[in-house]
């Protein structure tokens, strides 16, 4: 099912002297550590979820999958997937998976009216939140048993080009760049490149392919796209944050060009 590698080119990749899978890796890294800790400052500053709840949603259910089950694998002393990179990864994806619950927490706390508008009680919208996440861990479970993908290199990359699909629709909903630092769009352009140009290509044969690069390309292309969107979109400014000044410059513009 789909693109696919074999163990043992997955260990040749590792041991190899690449520098454009180790380069590749250690971008995405820094760029998704920034983006998840500058997503948590800014939801908080904004009162509001620092991303959108769907791209939260399915990094958790990756790391879920990763970090528990795949424990045995990548720790196991007669595991065959069990090597350096995989145990660098798990305990990384621990540090991730600690941060993820933190926007769920901001999630909870004051986006919940949005996501269901239509269910009543905090209760009940808290069980469905808990249920829509279920979903994505089972369906990520589902994917991952589907697929020739022995140190999960594949369904670790669907989570790049996953983090920018839904930010545009988090920022026509706001109305405008809330909870959004400024900072992402960059991180995340830094990052899709990073994940099919380099980390991808590298870490398998199979992987060096026109559909690698033709998605790359294509989320890339995304990227940019946000980035101007964001630039256009009104600036979210914090409550406690408007001054009384704002007003005053704002009824004087109004009036000089009345």
């Amino acid at each position: 099912m789909g693109q696919h590698y074999t163990i043992e080119s997955g260990l040749a990749a590792l041991y190899a002297p690449s520098y454009r899978y180790y380069i590749g890796l250690a971008i995405i890294m820094i760029c998704f550590y920034l983006y998840y800790w500058n997503g948590i400052r800014q939801g908080f500053k904004h009162k509001t979820a620092g991303m959108p709840w769907q791209v939260n949603m399915y990094n958790v259910a990756n790391d879920c999958i990763y970090v528990i089950p795949g424990f045995s694998l990548w720790w196991g002393k007669n595991s065959p997937n069990a090597n350096f990179m995989t145990k660098f990864l798990w305990v990384g994806l621990v540090i991730w998976f600690i941060m993820e619950f933190f926007v769920h927490y901001q999630t909870i706390k004051w986006d919940l009216d949005k996501i269901f508008p239509n269910i009543r009680g905090r209760v009940n919208q808290i069980l469905a939140y808990v249920g829509v996440q279920l979903v994505f861990i089972a369906g990520y479970g589902f994917l991952w048993n589907c697929m020739d993908d022995p140190f999960v290199w594949i369904m670790f990359g669907t989570t790049v080009p996953n983090c920018l699909n839904f930010y545009f629709r988090m920022m026509h909903v706001n109305g405008s760049t809330r909870g959004i630092h400024k900072t992402t769009p960059w991180g995340l352009l830094f990052a899709n490149f990073a994940c099919f140009f380099l980390w991808l290509p590298a870490a398998g044969p199979a992987m060096s392919n026109f559909y690698t690069y033709f998605v790359g390309v294509c989320e890339v292309g995304v990227a940019i796209a946000f980035i101007i969107m964001y630039n256009k979109t009104p600036k979210y400014v914090p409550s406690d944050e408007i001054k009384p000044e704002m007003f005053e410059e704002a009824e004087e513009l109004t009036d000089a060009t009345a």
